[in-house]
């Protein structure tokens, strides 16, 4: 019979773990094309937006700098006479006095298209470009923001370019100073320099015979100006490429003809190569888009370093910009992580439902789960903030039941401290007056924490008084409580109790306890426990039987009960703070019970720094007259 249910077993298992080896098999694969199709579809979303986003970027960068030429060419028009074509370079102009309009006219063009250009230009001027040559060519400034950028040094860097444009052209990438810039430069013909003066009485004409002729006024002759605008980089970043650069996945390079970076994400890759990159079949793509003015977008799928600076794995799009006679590449590259960040969170989606079609019964129980879980923690929170509530009303309460720090004697000085573990303290402490006058002050410790061992607590307390009252003797109310709390049902817990009996008249101290650790009596320089004889504890054995003993304490005596949680205490180390280190705690003569106190606490905070207490600490402090002491052991009471 065993053996043939060890076999079913074996075969049951045998057929369940094939259907899950297939299960997984079919769930492995289609979770596989899942990933696949949804990162390709993700791709290609990513590519189509990163593309048009490109193209946008490309377009703008484009309209900004046509722009700059269009305004250019309305200055040139307008210092160009008439605007009328020009004769060509050499020719003799008759009429001098258009140029004097033209003059006039451009004075009056110039400031108000630098109005436009302000923000797109820093610098605009016109120059003759015959005048290039020379060491201090006249520069005449139609409008300057006052850049770092000066006339003289764009003319110095820049004079062998400026010496061959003969159309609108933009120049490549410079570095001004500490500010990158581009030239756009509008050459045109301006008359300017005189021709030979007239030669009077000297025919001029053809034929051959022929008296003189009139004198013919001298012309003059046409010279190219260059109107020149400087293009700062910043300006086209912060215009076009900051919005991109500021987002954390996605970066953008505008590079020159030379596969120079005029702009980037990073301030150190400015000025820095595409040929300098690391991997050389990125360097061989970036080449292929910039020579031939490419568009499209390529993944990359490895590191790759450029500029000291390293780059993870991208899709980075290219789109051709036509400036002028140059042509350039602005590359945008977002982080794959991203992509496949949003694959790997569907794929995590995929793989749950992968196991719920191998759990099916269990998964249906999850699927519907989900929103209960969510109703029970929005349930338990309230039912949290509601036990919170009651624990506290708890507290309240427990402290409303422990004694106020007045004592009905003037001749005795008494304070505790109670500190729980928990919300809910499972120690006790009380002190009141019997009848006859003496003084009962008792201590006690229940098991455990919480709600049980505050019933528990307050049970024995209740007790205690009512049982003292009517007895009057320590070992005897041991005996009566023990009794009560073993027809009670507390499901095994039980109480640690000191009870004594202090006749402040004579000096007799009364004490029994069951299992509770003696209290320390100063003796003068330090603190020695009481010798008593150990003690059932309370809840245990019904018929137990108490001892009261008996002792004569001297005048101005200083007593201090503890309940375990303060030996117990552990330290950063590990270590308890224990027994001993109680009694080296305490030495020499106190003012006050409070300075007692005090002086534990204190030391038991600094011995477990930032550790929680793991037992309730509960501390009380008798301080009598004294001026030294003397322990008289009176016979014990059976």
């Amino acid at each position: 019979m065993e053996a043939n249910a060890k076999r079913f077993a074996r075969t049951v298992l045998l057929i369940h773990v094939l259907v899950l080896a297939i299960v997984l098999a079919l769930v492995g694969a289609a979770s596989r094309e899942i990933y696949t199709s949804t990162r390709n579809e993700m791709i290609a979303e990513a590519r189509s937006r990163q593309t048009l986003l490109a193209n946008q970027t490309a377009r703008g960068i484009e309209s900004h700098y046509q722009s700059i030429l269009n305004n250019l060419d309305l200055l040139r028009r307008a210092e160009n006479e008439d605007g009328s074509p020009s004769t060509a370079p050499g020719a003799e102009v008759a009429v001098p006095e258009r140029t004097v309009a033209a003059a006039a006219r451009g004075a009056i063009v110039g400031p108000v298209l630098w109005k436009q250009l302000q923000g797109r230009v820093s610098l605009l001027m016109s120059v003759d470009r015959a005048m290039l040559s020379r060491a201090a060519p006249t520069v005449r400034i139609i409008g300057t923001d006052n850049t770092s950028i000066s006339p003289d040094q764009v003319i110095a860097q820049s004079r062998e370019w400026l010496e061959s444009v003969e159309k609108p052209s933009v120049s490549g990438f410079q570095m001004y100073g500490d500010v990158g810039a581009n030239l756009v430069c509008i050459p045109f013909p301006h008359a300017q320099e005189p021709t030979q003066p007239p030669q009077r009485g000297l025919g001029l004409g053809g034929g051959g015979g022929g008296g003189p002729q009139p004198p013919r006024f001298g012309g003059m002759r046409e010279t190219f100006r260059l109107i020149v605008a400087v293009v700062p980089i910043r300006e086209v970043e912060s215009r076009f490429l900051k919005s991109l650069n500021d987002e954390s996945d996605a970066r953008a390079w505008l590079i020159d003809e030379h596969m120079t970076a005029m702009a980037a994400s990073r301030p150190q890759l400015v000025g820095a190569n595409m040929a300098d990159v690391s991997d050389p079949e990125l360097r061989a793509l970036a080449a292929d888009y910039v020579q031939r003015g490419r568009a499209g977008t390529e993944i990359v799928n490895k590191h790759f370093t450029l500029g000291g600076v390293n780059f993870v794995p991208s899709m980075v799009t290219g789109e051709s910009i036509k400036v002028g006679d140059k042509t350039w590449e602005l590359f945008i590259a977002t982080d794959m992580g991203q992509v496949d960040g949003v694959v790997s969170r569907l794929f995590h989606r995929a793989i749950l439902w992968g196991i719920f079609v191998i759990v099916s019964i269990t998964a249906i129980l999850v699927s519907t789960a989900v929103q209960m879980i969510r109703g029970r923690v929005r349930l338990e929170r309230v039912r949290h903030e509601m036990i919170d509530r009651e624990l506290t009303q708890a507290r309240e309460i427990q402290l409303a039941w422990l004694p106020s720090s007045e004592v009905p004697m003037q001749s005795i000085d008494i304070a505790a401290i109670n500190s729980p573990a928990s919300h809910i303290s499972g120690d006790f402490y009380n002190w009141f007056e019997l009848p006859d006058g003496r003084l009962v002050v008792t201590i006690g410790d229940v098991t455990g924490h919480g709600m049980a061992a505050a019933f528990l607590m307050a049970t024995t307390q209740l007790l205690v008084r009512n049982t003292m009252m009517r007895l009057g003797d320590p070992g005897a109310c041991l005996a009566e409580v023990n009794r009560q709390l073993c027809v009670q049902v507390f499901n095994g817990q039980f109480v640690t109790m000191l009870v004594m009996v202090l006749d402040l008249n004579s000096g007799a101290l009364e004490i029994a306890t069951a299992g509770h650790p003696a209290p320390l009596l100063a003796d003068g320089e330090s603190f020695q426990p009481l010798p008593l004889e150990p003690q059932l504890v309370l809840g245990i054995e019904r018929n137990t039987h108490y001892i009261t003993e008996k002792y004569r304490l001297p005048p101005q005596s200083s007593l201090l009960l503890y309940t375990d949680g303060v030996v117990e205490c552990l330290g950063t180390d590990g270590s308890r703070f224990g027994s001993d280190g109680l009694q080296r705690t305490l030495y020499g003569k106190y003012d006050s019970a409070q300075a007692i106190l005090d002086r534990v606490v204190t030391a038991v905070d600094a011995f477990r720094g930032e550790l929680e207490l793991t037992d309730d600490l509960t501390l009380v402090a008798v301080q009598m007259q004294a001026s030294r002491v003397r322990l008289e052991k009176v016979p014990a009471i059976a």
